[in-house]
């Protein structure tokens, strides 16, 4: 029997062990979101990013408990959203933009509110994204040091100033005062023993005291009536080992470099960019002001943009210098004093140098040839005896001295040229004429002066070999054309008119151009049925060839045109833009909507009809559409009005495939944005899942597995002992 109970007694303290997880499992994390979203991975091309929860409060949050927002910044206030799954992977479209995450608490996961993270710019290597981070991780570091800064150095101003320190600093210079009849010597083993740094507060009442014991222990051969009062720091023993005032503070100045030598500059420069500095030291007792230095040919100014420099021993004033703009050509050399003030002798000085040259003038390349061009007229194929020669001159306009060579042409002679170099201002010439024994032709040549300077220059030449003379005997009308496709524009080409006629000469048959006058024929585009009409036109004889006999050079031709299909002609008054509400939206809103183009529906186009395709939109940003449908979706982050714009391309079909015509409508709509709840780039529900059934998540991570056991161990047991009983029964 008490074996039994035993045993029962095991058997519960293992269940209620086994119970113990619940406990654990109950607790969830609540509260509003705070604490720092971190984003967990560089922000570089093919680089898959995630949420880093290290940071956050409430502890235990989980992806679970978030919706996610992933965007693309374009600029300081807009965000364009790229998705809403729980990672994101950095695409090309991402170079050189910052990746925003955003996540949104569920309801009933038991936090509230919102949090942010942004990366750097994207870049496209994972070794560009880490100097990236590494300089926004220093950029943030160095904002940190300044803001603690203040406090550092304050506590390190009161380490290096204990008050013992000050306290042996006020003992040791009283007992100075009081013992004024020792020797010179101890009084100046005391003041070597002084340390060089005394607290300013400690120095005023040390100094108010030892005036007091100087006052009391004055000799007592002077005036009683007039008493002459000196500070601590000008008291001194002399070699008796009274006190005196001391002489006025050695002042030493020291300037690094004393020479200052600027690169060579040309007159009628408008830029310095060269400056240098010169640092000045001083040395010696007490505080001394420097004055602002003045030079002829040079401006100095201090680097830290005061007029004044108030400088204590071993303190230093760094001065900018560099040449004043505008000098003219020469060597300038300027002494450059930095002096204290109240005390002119006590300087140092520094020389800067520059040499300004002259302003080189730029060379200029110019050949003018006089004339331009060549005219040798026409003459009949056979001509005895060739045009008069044609004498071009050349002038050498430019300031630099040129060399040239013979010009050279294909149908002209080119007589030697009478000069191969041309100072400024001189000139040569040459001679031109035709060649013998050119045959039927127009003779255009573009004579080219060769030159070391590789200047273009080029004379055009032109004669004219025309035909022995032709007469005209008759003209050979064209045949009529018919079965024109009605609807064709009003044209030449159009309508297959030809473009020469056969004309009959002395010289055999042979083909001449036609002007047809089109329009003013009988012709109309636009009519449906079929039509007939005769269109005139006026014969060119080509050259050679004359009319003595005076024959009319009126041919004509007779056009049938079949009846033909009216082209569909889309209004752009049907153009429009469809599903904007016109009840506004919120910040959280996802936008859709779709352009509707006028004659869209025309699936069986023919020749001369009319559409109009949606092209682009815009809101803020502009977006094109290279392909139906087209329909866009978009969000904004920021409340106010605003306009969609959509432009509409009108295009023609020509019989085989819609093309262009440079024409555009546009459309526009208008809607409003109020400020949403929760404020996030473009908030969308989940697209996969988002009806679906989660657990709760605890954000508890206790391992479960040996709890388990445990409650597997106790069923184990209790299923043995029945077993056991009923086998004894």
């Amino acid at each position: 029997m008490k074996k039994k109970r035993i045993l029962a007694v095991i058997m519960a303290v293992m269940m209620m062990i086994s119970l113990l997880p619940s406990l654990a499992f109950a607790q969830t994390p609540s509260g509003e979101l705070g604490g720092k979203l971190k984003i967990k991975g560089l922000a570089a091309v093919g680089i898959t990013l995630s949420a880093d929860y290290s940071k956050v409060t409430p502890e235990g949050l989980t992806d679970d408990s978030v919706s996610f927002s992933w965007a693309r910044q374009t600029d300081e206030k807009t965000l364009t959203e790229l998705s809403t799954d729980r990672t994101y992977t950095v695409t090309q479209d991402d170079l050189g933009y910052r990746l925003v995450l955003t996540v949104t608490a569920l309801e009933n996961s038991g936090v509230t509110g919102t949090l942010s993270a942004k990366t750097p710019e994207a870049a496209q290597t994972e070794e560009e994204a880490q100097v990236l981070a590494l300089e926004e991780e220093a950029k943030g570091a160095d904002e940190e040091a300044q803001e603690e800064q203040p406090e550092e150095e304050d506590a390190q101003i009161e380490e290096e100033q204990p008050e013992e320190v000050n306290a042996q600093i006020e003992e040791e210079q009283l007992e100075e005062v009081i013992q004024e009849e020792q020797p010179g010597e101890a009084n100046e083993e005391a003041q070597e023993e002084q340390p060089e740094e005394i607290n300013e507060e400690a120095q005023e009442e040390q100094s108010e005291e030892v005036n007091e014991e100087v006052q009391e222990n004055q000799n007592t051969e002077e005036d009683s009536d007039v008493m002459q009062i000196y500070t601590e720091s000008e008291l001194q023993l002399d070699e008796s080992g009274t006190e005196s005032a001391s002489a006025s503070p050695e002042i030493s100045l020291k300037a690094e470099p004393d020479t200052l030598s600027f690169q060579a500059l040309t007159a009628g420069y408008d830029k310095i960019e060269e400056s240098q500095t010169v640092t000045i030291t001083y040395s010696g007792e007490g505080t001394v002001t420097l004055e602002q230095p003045q030079a002829d040919h040079f401006d100095i100014a201090g680097t830290d943009g005061t007029s004044e420099y108030i400088l204590n021993s071993g303190e230093q004033a760094v001065f900018t210098v560099q040449p004043k703009p505008g000098l003219d050509e020469g060597t300038y050399n300027d002494t450059i004093n930095f002096s204290v003030k109240d005390s002119p002798d006590s300087m140092v000085q520094i020389t800067a140098q520059v040499e300004v040259a002259a302003e080189k003038e730029e060379e200029v390349y110019r050949l003018t040839p006089n004339p331009a061009e060549l005219d040798f007229g026409a003459l009949e194929e056979g001509y005895a005896e060739a045009p008069k020669a044609q004498t071009v001159t050349l002038t050498n306009e430019g300031n630099t001295t040129l060399t040239l060579g013979q010009p050279q042409a294909d149908s002209f002679e080119v007589g030697p040229i009478s000069a191969s170099e041309l100072n400024p201002g001189e000139t040569c010439t040459f001679t031109v004429c035709p060649k013998m024994g050119l045959t039927e032709g127009t003779y255009i040549d573009t004579i080219v002066i060769p030159n070391e300077q590789q200047i273009s220059v080029m004379i055009d030449t032109q004669f004219t070999v025309k035909q022995k003379s032709i007469i005209l005997t008759g003209i050979q009308a064209p045949d009529s054309i018919a079965g024109v496709k009605n609807g064709v524009e009003k044209s030449e080409k159009a309508l297959g008119l030809p473009s020469s006629v056969i004309i009959k000469t002395t010289g055999g048959n042979m083909k001449a151009k036609v002007k047809w006058d089109v329009k003013d024929s009988a012709y109309d585009p636009s009519a449906k049925e079929e039509q007939k009409f005769t269109v005139k036109g006026t014969v060119v004889l080509p050259d050679g060839v004359s009319n003595p006999d005076d024959i009319s050079l009126i041919t004509s031709v007779e056009i049938t045109v079949n009846a033909g299909r009216t082209p569909k002609i889309a209004d752009p008054q049907n153009n429009k833009i469809t599903g904007i509400n016109s009840e506004g939206y919120t910040t959280q809103s996802k936008i859709t909507f779709t352009a509707v183009g006028a004659g869209m529906e025309n699936e069986s186009p023919g020749a001369g009809d009319v559409r109009y395709v949606p092209y682009k939109w815009k809101v803020i940003n502009t977006n094109t559409w290279d392909e139906a449908p087209y329909t866009a979706t978009f969000g904004i982050t920021k409340a106010g009005t605003y306009t969609l714009t959509v432009v509409f391309n009108r295009q023609e079909f020509d019989g085989k495939k819609w093309n262009e015509t440079g024409e555009q409508d546009t459309k526009q709509a208008v809607f409003s944005i109020a400020q949403g709840n929760n404020i996030t780039a473009t908030p969308t529900p989940e697209p996969d899942n988002a009806n679906a059934k989660k657990a709760v998540q605890t954000g508890d991570t206790t391992n479960i597995a040996p709890f388990v056991i445990i409650l597997i161990i106790a069923v184990v047991c209790i299923a043995g002992v029945i077993i056991y009983r009923r086998k004894r029964k």
